[in-house]
């Protein structure tokens, strides 16, 4: 390193120009977050194969949550009043056609119907800023990094198909089930108090997230989902700045620097603690780890 900047100074430079200097400083980082929180290449591969299985399952839940209200319409005659005020129902029709194909291991049109189902959401997304909508869209923000990322891991079927060798078959049953009864359970949340259903899901996917960071595939996916998690819990502080039912003329009147931090920092900083407890869980775990030839333990 001190041979190429010597070899790239000028004849009378005799330190680090303020760029080499953030040249440096920012490819060590990298360098050190790879080496020390970043899951190794065979590991990366096989988590990315198991979030294309899970992630399109997890949409299931604001698919079912679509259902449970129309349910809940149809029974005072206003499915079409429902219909008219949810804006996003055709996406989420989509997705959970995804879902199902996803369950019934049809491969081939996954990626099709995904990709309608991310380019309806967006459509109907900007569609919403234009209408000058400020508290739908906003609501609307926190799905779509998992759509996004449902998206584009469903591009290479094969990458589907390993994740499904890699889990137990009832895995993906379970967590579709969880996903319809958590929709259409809604009634029984009880706000986010102690006992409520919510709460109750939320430890129990905790403590499953905990017991995942055990093995080298889910050490790549549980920070993956925890940052899915945060960047919604951070439009819905986003959500609390911006007052109800207020029209604007553009979405920069609702998107303050301080929310666009949060939105940006939530994820990076749920992702890299989650990283950081995996590392300390494998470490106490396997105090002498043995690593195989592919460089996985």
């Amino acid at each position: 390193m001190l041979t190429v900047l010597l070899a790239g100074a000028r004849p009378v430079q005799r330190t680090a120009s303020p760029g080499e200097v953030v040249d440096l400083l920012t490819s060590a980082l990298r360098a050190w977050f790879a080496v020390a929180l970043g899951p190794n290449r065979a590991s990366s591969q096989r988590g990315a194969a198991v979030l294309s299985l899970l992630l399109p399952l997890l949409l299931l839940f604001p698919a079912a949550s679509i259902a449970w209200s129309v349910q809940q319409n149809h029974a005072a005659h206003q499915t079409h009043l429902y219909l008219a005020r949810a804006w996003d129902w055709p996406a989420w029709v989509l997705w959970g056609g995804v879902g199902m194909l996803v369950l019934v291991r049809w491969i081939r049109p996954v990626r099709w119907v995904a990709s309608a189902a991310l380019v309806a959401y967006l459509s109907l997304w900007v569609h919403e800023i234009l209408l000058h909508h400020p508290q739908d869209f906003i609501h609307g923000s926190g799905w779509i990094i998992v759509q996004v990322g449902a998206a584009v891991l469903l591009v290479t079927p094969r990458r589907l198909l390993q994740g499904i060798r890699l889990i137990p078959w009832w895995l993906p049953w379970a967590t579709s089930f969880g996903m319809v009864v958590l929709a259409f359970g809604r009634t029984y949340w009880s706000g986010y108090r102690l006992g409520s259903t919510l709460v109750l899901a939320a430890v129990v996917a905790a403590a499953l997230g905990v017991w995942a960071l055990r093995s080298a595939t889910g050490r790549a996916v549980v920070p993956s989902l925890g940052a899915c998690v945060a960047f919604m819990a951070a439009t819905r502080v986003w959500a609390n700045h911006v007052p109800a039912d207020q029209p604007t003329d553009t979405v920069w009147q609702v998107l303050r620097l301080g929310d666009l931090a949060l939105l940006v920092a939530a994820p990076a900083l749920a992702l890299l603690l989650l990283r950081g407890l995996g590392r300390v869980i494998a470490a106490s775990a396997e105090p002498t780890a043995w690593v195989d030839a592919s460089g996985d333990t």
